[in-house]
């Protein structure tokens, strides 16, 4: 997997975006990603990437922005074309490496009904540490997750 913290082409980032957005609809799950096209637009001019540009393709990203010493992660997705890969678990596996090497933990925020995603970060070491009563439009709860380098050790891939 070769990684990247570049954007060179915005346009494919938001077609990626875009269409991971699109798939969680048809799924049914619009909870799981509910980015307007002004919000992407504007994530891509401030917010870091981290990037599988394997195959000469992006297949997985995760979009997130650095606080003092440590991140929170806004957004990820998988290409539909390449779910079922395990790329976004290799992905994610690989930026919680780099931020336990930089010694800074790792926060985010996930519906409370995307079992799939929150089966995945247990997987890779998040905790549950709160939960934002009915945060989302639905009415539903979000979970705030964080990932720790001095508490967790990551499970093999």
């Amino acid at each position: 997997m070769k990684l990247d913290l570049t954007l060179k082409n915005k346009e494919y980032v938001s077609r990626l975006f875009r269409s991971v957005a699109d798939q969680a609809l048809a799924d049914g799950h619009q909870f799981q990603f509910n980015w307007s096209e002004s919000m992407i637009q504007q994530a891509l001019d401030q917010y870091l990437f981290f990037a599988d540009r394997s195959d000469s393709a992006m297949s997985a990203f995760i979009c997130f922005q650095s606080i003092d010493q440590d991140f929170e992660i806004l957004a990820l997705g998988c290409d539909p074309l390449f779910r079922g890969q395990n790329r976004m678990k290799e992905l994610l596996t690989a930026f919680l490496t780099s931020a336990r090497a930089a010694g800074a933990a790792v926060f985010l925020e996930v519906h409370e009904r995307n079992q799939v995603a929150v089966n995945l970060y247990k997987t890779v070491g998040f905790r549950q540490i709160h939960i934002r009563r009915a945060y989302y439009k639905d009415g539903a709860n979000a979970l705030v997750l964080k990932y720790s380098a001095d508490e967790t050790t990551l499970e093999s891939i």
